[in-house]
């Protein structure tokens, strides 16, 4: 009777330690829980939860039918409100796991308590728990499955079978939990030594299989086509490849053990950030104090260490999200830490134990003190509503918005399918092609807006996010917080007139800074139409400072530089998003394209080549490559990386015009020449397509069919300086001297600083006779031409005329 007395004594104090450690965090969060959509894919796992549709890979389908669930039940605030309130609840379950496993392992009620709460209010626990997101939900699995592997001694080779039916729920939400299922079973094997029976290892697979069953959900949803669904999922392969995220593999960097160890130290400096120095040095006390009882670490050390080799191999930008459950085997070793303490200290000073638990307790509670809700908990809202009222002002009421896949599409995802804002939208490869009445899904921008501004019969499209010049054909225009095609130009507002509330706020989380990043560099595009560069420079300064740890913003202030005229800041940007990550094939392909435009052939090649050790499947880095071979003569290397580039994607324009112009220089002008013209079929607007068309032409003396072509290009683009000079030179090769100087000099009204303009219209003028005319335009060409051919045979010209 004692023994049972002492027995539900116990129990009632857990119970009351695990009411503490859900409602004390969950208070918390609640208090400072977002009202609205925040930055990052909370927009887009909200959208497709609330659509029934398909998420990115792998497709979180636990999560979507989770949320759905949960806030119908749940059915106040706004919906944006209610998913993060699931995330607080799932938070807050994984801090009551993390007790019970701590407890499991022998830790005492309050040490584990006190660690359970200050790991739940620690800014990393806090942020994946106040806002929609899918790393809670890992975090409760691989608590849950740590826990039922230490209950194994209990259930025998029944628990093979409880952690199948766990592990198959898991590893269909995240692939990432296998490794928290790997070391449940190695608790199992090592630490219980339980030999499963085979009609046990038959129960446990069959279950591990009904769980992974939920992945069904991605094929019978995608063959729906929902609003919002990723990729082509209706098939076997398509949803092997998605849920298997076999689209982000580029981000697995090359093994390298010295580079992976140096990994796993910023690894481990990662978590001793997350989990703060208390925590930190508690779960070092804690590793260490428990080392005599070995077995009891296998399985929170092996989780910790399973995300750390995540961590080093995996290449992406936002890894504390990705390792975040990691923090459950951090908090299970700093719990027996505390205990560890607090037993030790009882053991010199009986009365010091109390005192331990108090100070460990009081510094949890200084945790929750300093803890600061959020500042930008408006931002991804405003930013979206602004980009619909910007769209709206140009295009008019219900505007379509075309997304590529950029910091913003999801929060107007959010807008337009859940809070039926007046607008339709639709991102590239994660909305329904149905939705937009495509009868296959597009792979550019260029696709969609060619079909709604023709088969839609739409006037007047909004792009979001950075876009090209122009697109389609059609030049693309900053209104507001957006790109417009067409549209009323005379209503467009600049980007600080609409009110964005948090801009500037917190930087405590990745996509807030990455979300500020686009937000300043879009006021710095918008500077630089407008023609003011310092403001833009000013703009690009504080978009790197807000996303600091984000290379893409790097590189986009890195192009925005150079369009200013500023190489050498441009390549110092690059340089500077290499620091911030060495693998990032976007910043090498930045810098070899710097290299290339300053004519270091070599050095360019070599960044071309870093690119694609980075990620071996953009086909514009590989026709990148084959242009610089081609700038080295090397027509032969040249074309292997621009069929490489159309292998991989054979709507690369590029590829296809640096191809024809390959072949035209080895003999195969007739297949250059098609080439040619396969890039105008994809591209009617690429007037290089034309140019180099006309090229060929020319040098095959089809001085007729040259002029079609130039004819058909100045159709496309009348003020392109470099098919006036075509067009001049075409007239010049025919023996046209006046119709040639006439394109010429439209041309360099064009394009005052086009040398090959300037030195044919001396030309021209000489063979005019005017000599005075054709003196005056050598000097003038000779005056910035490089050295080559050309330029001497320009001075040999002035000689000529004038003896000098």
């Amino acid at each position: 009777m004692p023994s049972t007395l002492k027995r539900g004594e116990r129990r009632r104090r857990d119970l009351l330690a695990c009411s503490i450690v859900f409602g004390a965090p969950l208070l918390v969060y609640i208090l400072t829980l977002a009202p609205s959509v925040l930055p990052g894919d909370a927009g887009e796992l909200i959208s497709a939860s609330r659509t029934l549709g398909v998420a990115h890979p792998p497709g979180y389908p636990l999560y979507l039918m989770l949320g759905r669930l949960f806030s119908a039940v749940f059915a106040f605030g706004s919906m944006a409100y209610r998913y993060n309130l699931m995330s607080a609840v799932l938070g807050s379950a994984a801090a009551v796991l993390v007790y019970l496993l701590v407890r499991r392992l022998g830790g005492g009620i309050w040490a584990a308590a006190a660690v359970a709460v200050g790991l739940a209010t620690r800014d990393a626990w806090w942020l994946q728990a106040t806002g929609a997101e899918v790393y809670g939900l890992n975090a409760v699995f691989v608590a849950l499955l740590l826990l039922a592997a230490l209950y194994g001694g209990r259930g025998g080779d029944r628990t093979y079978v409880l952690l199948g039916l766990i592990g198959g729920l898991a590893v269909s939400h995240h692939l990432s939990l296998m490794y928290a299922l790997i070391a449940a079973g190695a608790v199992l094997v090592i630490v219980f030594r339980v030999r499963p029976r085979p009609n046990a290892v038959v129960l446990a697979a069959l279950l591990f299989v009904l769980g992974l069953s939920v992945w069904l959900y991605i094929p019978v949803r995608s063959a729906q086509s929902p609003p919002l669904t990723w990729g082509e999922t209706a098939t076997f392969k398509g949803l092997i490849s998605h849920v298997t995220a076999q689209g982000y593999r580029w981000r697995v960097r090359p093994f390298d053990l010295l580079s992976r160890l140096i990994d796993f130290g910023a690894y481990l400096r990662l978590m001793f950030r997350q989990s703060g120095p208390w925590i930190s040095a508690l779960a070092v006390i804690g590793a260490l104090a428990s080392l005599r009882r070995w077995r009891q670490l296998i399985g929170p050390a092996l989780v910790f260490i399973f995300y750390g080799i995540h961590a080093a191999a995996y290449n992406i930008p936002d890894i504390g999200s990705h390792v975040f459950p990691a923090l459950v085997a951090v908090g299970v070793l700093a719990g027996l830490g505390a205990d560890f303490l607090a037993e030790r200290f009882r053991g010199l000073v009986p009365a010091a134990r109390p005192a331990v638990l108090a100070a460990v307790s009081l510094v949890f509670v200084a945790n929750l003190i300093s803890l600061d809700g959020r500042e930008d908990e408006w931002f991804a809202h405003d930013y979206a509503m602004a980009a619909i009222q910007s769209a709206a002002a140009s295009g008019g009421d219900a505007p379509l918005l075309i997304g590529s896949g950029s910091a913003l599409d999801y929060p107007i995802l959010y807008l337009t399918l859940v809070e039926d804002a007046d607008a339709e939208a639709f991102v590239l490869g994660a909305s329904s092609p149905a939705s937009l009445g495509l009868p296959d899904a597009p792979r550019y921008v260029e696709d969609c807006v060619e079909y709604v501004l023709g088969a839609r019969s739409i006037t007047e499209v909004a792009l979001v996010g950075p876009v090209p010049k122009r697109v389609a054909g059609h030049d693309a225009r900053i209104c507001g917080m957006v790109y417009v095609l067409n549209g009323d130009g005379r209503v467009c507002k600049p980007p600080d007139r609409y009110p964005v509330r948090g801009h500037d706020g917190d930087q405590r989380d990745f996509n807030s800074r990455y979300l500020s990043g686009t937000y300043y560099l879009h006021d710095a595009r918008y500077h630089l139409a407008a023609g003011d560069t310092v403001a833009a420079r000013n703009s690009a300064g504080l978009a790197v400072a807000a996303a600091y740890d984000d290379a893409g913003t790097h590189i986009y202030a890195s192009r925005l530089l150079l369009e200013m005229g500023l190489a050498p800041e441009s390549f110092r940007m690059a340089e500077a998003a290499l620091k911030v990550d060495p693998n990032f094939f976007e910043a090498h392909d930045m810098l070899a394209n710097l290299y290339y435009m300053s004519g270091n052939l070599d050095l360019a090649i070599a960044e071309y080549e870093k690119a694609i050790e980075g990620n071996p499947s953009p086909a514009p880095v590989y026709s990148n490559l084959g242009n610089a071979y081609s700038s080295k003569r090397d027509y032969i290397t040249a074309m292997q990386y621009y069929r490489e580039a159309l292998r991989l994607d054979e709507a690369t324009v590029n590829a296809h015009i640096g191809l024809g112009i390959a072949l035209a220089y080895t003999g195969e002008q007739d297949l250059g020449l098609e080439h040619f013209r396969k890039a105008r079929e994809l591209d009617p607007g690429s007037t290089l397509s034309y140019h180099s068309e006309a090229a060929v032409l020319m040098g095959l003396a089809r001085y007729e069919e040259a002029f079609v072509t130039i004819a058909l290009g100045l159709g496309v683009a009348p003020g392109d300086a470099n098919l006036l000079s075509d067009m001049g030179l075409a007239y010049l090769r025919t023996d046209e001297p006046d119709s040639a100087a006439h394109y010429f000099r439209i041309a360099l009204n064009e394009n005052p600083g086009l040398l090959t303009a300037r030195g044919n219209l001396a030309v021209a003028y000489e063979r005019m006779g005017d000599e005075g005319q054709a003196a005056l335009h050598y000097r003038r060409y000779l005056e910035v031409a490089p050295p080559g051919p050309h330029r001497e045979r320009a001075e040999a010209a002035l000689r000529r005329l004038t003896g000098e």
